[in-house]
């Protein structure tokens, strides 16, 4: 439905027509679907927007409303989850801002309820009992894993990994696409730098731009069924892929990281901190992954006997 603007008589005034927030959301997918990377994760959404919001007009929609559909979806799922549709929610407004269909935007100013945080480190004994089904495991799922817990990249930072962002001289990642929108370097100790040397000796015709890619060469979207499977075989329950970078930011520390490495590594930079210190030394860096792998070796591997 287009934007349609009119004129009442000679007082000039503008209104906008009005649509319902259903009628809406066709001009939002096709405005989402040149911008966003990941439409299919934003689009689950719109059902249970549409459910609760689609008959009201956009210009009808106020914050009773909106603190009612976060009621009423508490008793569903969890408050972070409510949390995500509330963001969807006040995108959605905004993009109808944008494009004329609203005024202003009633979410805004809507509190996210309190989340308490979650995610949990491996301990020991659930990491040796990882890395002896790893190295038995023979799929990308293996490297993927044993690269979060290594650098601590997020998930979506490994999935779209391009080989372009690996500088094998240097032994640096290059990640031009992070969860804060700042390119961050990630460094390289010997584990990651093999297991990626490896994987680029061995890759194939098609897989030219990504590191880990299907057979027609786009990157890997969904990995759950598999690492589920690594989860299971290892005994290791109530655990998420994010844990990995729980696991290693525990592992940095224990092995006597400043926080400052940790942080620079991960892409934890404060305001505070940034304003405090420009950069920490490469070197810095390398010194206390060198630690970091030494580490795993000798107080994870020493469980098994066997090395990586």
């Amino acid at each position: 439905m287009h934007v349609e603007l009119y004129r009442t008589g000679s007082l000039g005034i503008e209104k906008i027509k009005k649509c319902s927030f259903k009628e809406f959301l066709p001009k939002v997918i096709e405005y989402v679907t040149v911008r966003l990377k990941s439409v299919k994760k934003f689009c689950s959404f719109l059902k249970t927007l549409e459910g609760f919001f689609g008959g009201m007009k956009l210009n009808e929609i106020g914050k009773p409303n909106i603190e009612q559909f976060k009621t009423k979806r508490l008793k569903e799922i969890k408050p972070v989850s409510v949390n995500k549709e509330i963001a969807i929610l006040k995108r959605i407004l905004n993009i109808a801002i944008e494009l004329g269909d609203l005024k202003t935007n009633p979410a805004q100013g809507i509190k996210p309820l309190p989340v308490v945080p979650t995610g949990r480190a491996l301990t020991s004994d659930e990491l040796s009992r990882l890395f002896m089904v790893l190295k038995s495991y023979n799929s990308h799922v293996a490297d993927i894993i044993l690269l979060a817990l290594y650098t601590g990249m997020r998930k979506s930072e490994i999935l779209n990994l391009s080989w372009k962002n690996i500088d094998f001289n240097n032994r640096v990642i290059l990640l031009e696409v992070t969860k804060n929108n700042r390119r961050r370097s990630v460094l390289m100790g010997d584990v990651v730098y093999n297991i990626l040397s490896n994987r680029y000796v061995n890759r194939k015709e098609e897989n030219r731009d990504y590191v880990f890619a299907n057979e027609d060469g786009k990157a890997y979207t969904d990995i759950r069924k598999s690492f589920k499977r690594i989860l299971d075989l290892a005994k290791i329950k109530d655990f998420r892929f994010h844990d990995l970078r729980h696991s290693h930011i525990s592992l940095f520390f224990e092995s006597g990281a400043h926080v400052m490495v940790v942080g620079e590594q991960v892409g934890h930079r404060s305001k505070v901190v940034t304003e405090k210190y420009t950069h920490i030394d490469a070197q810095h860096t390398r010194d206390a992954i060198v630690k970091l792998e030494r580490y795993i070796q000798d107080s994870i591997w020493q469980k098994s006997g066997k090395n990586f």
